[in-house]
């Protein structure tokens, strides 16, 4: 997808991968992303755009329309880790720009295809992607399923349980390392927790 200008409305109703690599794409029409849409953000690096060498950076969008809203989230946002880009505690992605409110609307699942890459530990953490634009990888403490029980508060909860009811059972949250003092990040189905629940 190349930068579209002029005014009136764009929506995006299937899928939308911003350029054939990590690519930024400025958007002057209000856009909506429909819930039927996948958007797919690439990151093979730390800077936005293609990078250098081509393919080491991530993907940014740019919502620069002049009224409000300028965008209308919707549908599903997948994170795509590429070219065995390895991300390390502490990084930060801007992978949207607009004016701070200037939205409606969320993103019904955000899923990270990591493929393996993303550190025993670490997590993505979805916090400011509302408010930002950023998103940031966070180290998540090593907890005993017990103590990670405590954590939530459900002491003596059962592995095969769901005490969210959010369709992840407790063993599921305890491995991907989904704590609760790291709210923001994202379930096995997409879904984020904002602990505690």
């Amino acid at each position: 997808a190349g930068d579209h200008t002029g005014s009136g409305t764009v929506r995006f109703s299937g899928e939308l991968r911003p350029g054939n690599s990590p690519a930024i794409v400025e958007y002057s029409p209000y856009i909506i992303f429909l819930p039927s849409n996948t958007l797919t953000m690439e990151i093979g690096g730390l800077t936005p755009g293609p990078g250098t060498p081509v393919d080491n950076g991530y993907d940014k969008l740019l919502f620069i329309r002049q009224a409000s809203p300028q965008v209308t989230w919707g549908g599903a946002l997948v994170i795509d880790l590429i070219n065995g880009f390895v991300p390390a505690a502490g990084d930060a992605f801007d992978i949207f720009d607009f004016t701070p409110g200037s939205y409606t609307g969320a993103f019904s699942s955000i899923t990270v295809a990591d493929h393996g890459l993303l550190p025993p530990g670490l997590a993505f953490n979805f916090d400011e992607l509302y408010v930002t634009g950023i998103i940031r990888v966070v180290s998540v403490p090593t907890l005993t399923f017990a103590q990670w029980t405590v954590a939530c508060g459900i002491p003596g909860a059962l592995p095969a349980g769901d005490h969210d009811l959010d369709g992840d059972d407790n063993a599921t949250e305890y491995a991907l390392a989904l704590y609760p003092s790291f709210p923001g990040t994202a379930g096995p189905t997409g879904s984020l927790h904002a602990y505690g629940d």
